[in-house]
């Protein structure tokens, strides 16, 4: 006999980054539910760490802002999102326009 299940609210924003704080896994928050994601192989890594090198230079030398590692979560959204179904994404690196420059 099956019996109908329960669905859990979507995860606020704020317990999501509670969890994550507390936990060693890596995971992002995708419309208000939590996604584990496995961890990276070694070519990925040396990939992704290349990449930010090249990049973070680029960026610091022509003061452009920052560049984040994978460990970020960011709060993302489209106009047409549910806000009770938020989500928190980590790309592997992000790159932070400086406040008042120009648009590519």
């Amino acid at each position: 006999m099956s019996h109908p299940g329960t669905l859990a609210p979507p995860m606020t924003v704020e317990h999501f980054e509670r969890l994550s704080a507390a936990s060693d896994e890596r995971m992002e928050l995708i419309r208000g539910k939590v996604i584990a994601a496995s961890p990276a192989g070694v070519h990925h890594g040396l990939v992704t760490q290349r990449l930010a090198r090249i990049i973070s230079n680029f960026v610091y030398e022509n003061a452009l802002g920052d560049v984040a590692a994978a460990e970020t979560g960011f709060r993302l959204s489209l106009p047409d999102d549910d806000p009770a179904e938020p989500t928190v994404r980590a790309p592997d690196i992000a790159f932070l326009r400086k406040a008042g420059s120009a648009r590519p």
